[in-house]
Parts: structure tokens; C-alpha cells; sequence
């Protein structure tokens, strides 16, 4: 398809291609969303944007759905974009600026997270190896294992919960946390800027922990 336009200020020339931008308002479900992509392709062919929101912040009712989330919302994303697809959200806050640009790091990140399975660190005496933001290289497994045999032993139900931080997942002995800065893939013996360090990730009254040394994360 093709239109022949005039913008401001500027002289009309050639056809242009008209570039299509559609999708559903927030997405829904993982389902839903390669369901619309793929049917919109059907329809006019590869040439058009597939846009969705992740979280809708700006609804009327405090109860509407706003979507899936950021890390789940990019992850969804993300595969569509493996298919090929052209892909365009929004975000609400500057730190979800980041996370977002690096879709495709990111979600990569979280899928191996969840296919790999959950195992308790082996208890091996090493130095421990500074954290760092998702979308970058993170401590191997093994010397996260090594680092959590010298982590100290802390009083978990003592500890409180730290405020404005989230569990996203646990699985192969890291964890996937969310803060105000971004997410962060964390091992035991992990620092973690504004929280210190990771001293155990563990199971604590039926539920996954992250023990810092300012508090437990935990999963909201």
C-alpha cells in the first residue's frame, strides 16, 4: 500500500509508504498477543508496527486490568520480535527506560532463568563477584554456589521486608529482583547497590526469599 502525502512545510514527492501502527490497547495474554500480531500480518502484510502496553497506568478504575507487567510485558515482547514482528510499547517511569530499549537482553535473560531448574547453591569456599544490571553479564552459577559458602548466616525471621523491591523469580540458585534502578540477576554473596549484600536466596515459611543486608525481598 501505498499514499501520496504533503507534510508541512514540505513539498509533496514520491509515494511514500503509509506505516501502519496497530495492536491491542494492553496486552492480555501471551496467546492473545502472537493471536493479533500474527492476524494483523495476515491483513496487510509485514509492513506495519505491532504496538502493546505492558501497564496501563492511566486508568479510570482502580480495578481495570493494566496489563501483564513490565519483566512479564517485555518477555511477551520479546518473542514476538524473535518472529520477525516490528515491536513498539510505552513506559510510565524513567526507570523503565532501560529494561525496555533492551527488550530482547532482557526477556532472554528471564526465559533461561525459568526453563532452567530450581536447585539449592552447593556450598563451596570462593570470593564472591559483584552484581551487575540484567542486561549485562551477571556472576556465573557456580561461583555464586562457591560465594554462599562463606556468606554469613543470618537470622531470617527477624529481618524486615525491604521496601521497593520485588521478586520476580527464582530458579538454578540466582534470583530475578526488580527495584527502583532496574532488575537485577543476583546470586548469594552478590552487592547489590542500595541494598547490600545478597547472603542467601532461600525458602523461607513456604515462599522464595532474597536475604539482603537491609531486609528480606520478596515476591508482591
Amino acid at each position: 500500500m501505498a499514499i501520496e502525502f504533503s507534510a508541512f512545510g514540505r513539498a509533496q514527492g514520491a509515494p511514500r509508504p503509509l506505516v501502519l501502527i496497530a495492536g491491542p490497547c494492553v496486552i492480555e495474554s501471551e496467546e492473545h498477543v502472537h493471536r493479533m500480531a500474527h492476524g494483523i500480518r495476515d491483513a496487510v502484510g509485514d509492513g506495519f508496527v505491532f504496538k502493546a502496553s505492558f501497564d496501563k497506568a492511566n486508568r479510570t478504575s482502580l480495578d481495570a486490568y493494566r496489563g501483564p507487567g513490565l519483566v512479564e510485558g517485555l518477555r511477551i515482547l520479546a518473542g514476538l520480535k524473535a518472529e520477525g514482528f516490528s515491536i513498539l510499547t510505552d513506559i510510565h517511569e524513567p526507570a523503565q527506560a532501560e529494561p525496555a530499549a533492551k527488550l530482547a537482553k532482557l526477556s532472554e535473560t528471564v526465559d533461561k532463568l525459568r526453563a532452567a531448574p530450581a536447585v539449592a547453591p552447593v556450598p563451596v569456599a570462593a570470593a564472591p563477584a559483584p552484581a551487575k544490571e540484567v542486561t549485562g553479564s551477571i556472576t556465573p552459577p557456580a561461583a555464586a554456589a562457591q560465594a554462599a559458602a562463606i556468606a554469613p548466616k543470618v537470622e531470617v525471621g527477624r529481618l524486615p521486608t525491604v521496601e521497593g523491591w520485588i521478586l520476580r523469580d527464582v530458579a538454578n540458585g540466582g534470583a530475578l529482583i526488580e527495584g527502583r534502578q532496574g532488575v537485577y540477576e543476583v546470586y548469594a554473596g552478590d552487592p547489590v547497590p542500595g541494598l547490600g549484600r545478597v547472603d542467601a536466596i532461600r525458602r523461607q515459611d513456604g515462599r522464595w526469599v532474597v536475604v539482603t543486608s537491609k531486609g528480606l525481598i520478596v515476591a508482591r
